[in-house]
This record gives structure tokens, sequence and C-alpha cells, in this order.
């Protein structure tokens, strides 16, 4: 059973991700319209694994912490358009961002992507992000990955297969709290902000998916792409 939380100041963006969330069985979804306080908090108090809120109610503070209070917690923010406020949403730890014209459609494949511990986005925001990022592009980006030590290579090679902090702690032999703190130190390292700017840098420096579990990819009628990553931290 995955419980499914929807907070949004539109009725109709809010009523259209409910029965989109509600189409997917065992989900279990409940929504508060208005984005006041009192409608999150009533959604928090019953532990859902997923929150989806949109643009005009969140903020990157409040994805920030709700990753401290929540860390399970997976976050997806919708958006009007790729821009500032989807890259503060993901830089923040949300685990993907939504374009609110093809929310509802994408939004089942998107809760199948999140359960395996990737981050998704649309192609127009990963386009967004590369352009607003330099550390993903250019060359002085790609060599910090020479800082790496030989183990946190191999840990950002479980992460772009998509794998999360359990899967590359058993495929390693090593505690979670080790994994948490390998990731720790290849975000700044890599003077990065999130797992997905670590992975993307990874792929472009050439370093290659752990084999035995397949780098995951969406693409489809919208558009819509995802990079394995794992989970947030």
């Amino acid at each position: 059973m995955r419980r499914v939380a929807v907070l949004g100041d539109d009725g109709s963006l809010v009523r259209s991700l409910v029965v989109a969330a509600s189409s997917v069985p065992d989900n279990v979804v409940q929504a508060s319209t208005g984005a006041t306080i009192a409608g999150l908090a009533r959604l928090l108090d019953a532990l859902p694994d997923v929150l989806i809120i949109d643009e005009a109610s969140s903020s990157w503070e409040l994805v920030h912490r709700l990753g401290l209070l929540r860390p399970e917690l997976r976050v997806l923010v919708v958006v009007e358009a790729p821009g500032p406020g989807a890259l503060a949403a993901l830089s923040a730890g949300a685990a993907g961002v939504l374009l609110s014209e093809t929310a509802a459609a994408s939004l089942p494949t998107v809760l199948d992507a999140i359960g395996h511990g990737l981050y998704v986005m649309p192609r127009a925001v990963l386009d967004v992000l590369l352009a607003e990022r330099p550390a993903l592009r250019d060359l002085a980006g790609v060599e910090r990955l020479e800082r790496l030590t030989p183990r946190e290579r191999e840990v950002l090679a479980h992460l772009m297969a998509g794998e999360g902090h359990r899967e590359i702690a058993e495929a390693l032999v090593l505690s979670v709290h080790t994994v948490r703190f390998h990731m720790k130190q290849i975000l700044a390292k890599l003077a990065v902000h999130s797992g997905l700017e670590a992975a993307m840098l990874g792929a472009r420096g050439g370093v290659a998916p752990a084999r035995g579990k397949p780098t995951h990819e969406m693409s489809g009628s919208n558009d819509f792409s995802g990079r394995a990553v794992a989970e947030q931290w």
C-alpha cells in the first residue's frame, strides 16, 4: 500500500491529481485544497509515503524541512513551467517535479519511478537544469570525479543504476549509515547539490552504472523522462 497526499491551491488540479493517483492499485489518496498549514499538518499526520504539492503552495525551505523531518517522505512539486522554481525544488530534495499541464497524465508512471528510488522530471526541466548548472556540463565539473575515492566511485556507480541506500549497502556489504556518509562526501567533492546532479555528472564523465540493475529512463507521449538516482538524503 502506498499513501499519497495531495496539497494545492488549485482545486481542479488537486482533483485531477487525486483521480490519477487513485487509478494506481493499492494507492490510498488524501487531499487538501487551499494550501493551508492546517491542511498540510492533517495530511502529514496520516504519514504519507508521497506528498504532491503545487509550486504556489510550496517553497524550497518547506521541501528542505520536510526532508529533514521525514527523510522517507518523497515530495513531488507541480510547477507551471520549467524554471527557477523547479530547480529550487530539486536542489532542496524533492523527488521530482511535474508540469501542471501534464501532471495528471504522467503521475502513475512517476509514482512507480519514485517508488524505485528515482528522481523524475520533464525533459524541459532537465534542459533548464543542464543550462543552469555548469557543473553538469563543463570539463572542470567532470574533472571533479577524480577527487572520488575508489569506494565513492562504486557508490556513485550504484547510484546511477537507480539503487537506493539499502540496495547499495547490500551490494557493497556496507551499512546504510556508511552509504549515506559516502553520498555526502560525493556531493561535497563534486560540488553539486543533489543526487540527481551527481548521477548526471558521473554519466557525462564516463562513469558506468553498476551492472546487475539497468539504468532507468522514461519517455513517452508526454515527453517525460527520468534519470535513475539514489534516494534523497
